[in-house]
């Protein structure tokens, strides 16, 4: 099974805990996904703010 989200040195076999979210699998001690869903939020609302303010 591939995930994205766990540690780069875990070896093909080694058994490790993970969550499954509808599908997802992410290791067991949390995920980092969520940073590029709150850094796009943050760009979008300064971009929005801009474009109404001007600033």
């Amino acid at each position: 099974m591939e995930t994205g989200d766990l540690a780069g040195g875990t070896p093909p076999g080694e058994h490790v805990a993970v969550i499954d979210v509808d599908g997802n699998i992410y290791g067991a001690e949390g995920s980092t996904e969520w940073l590029g869903d709150a850094g796009a939020t943050v760009v979008g609302i300064l971009v929005i703010t801009w474009a109404i303010w001007g600033w």
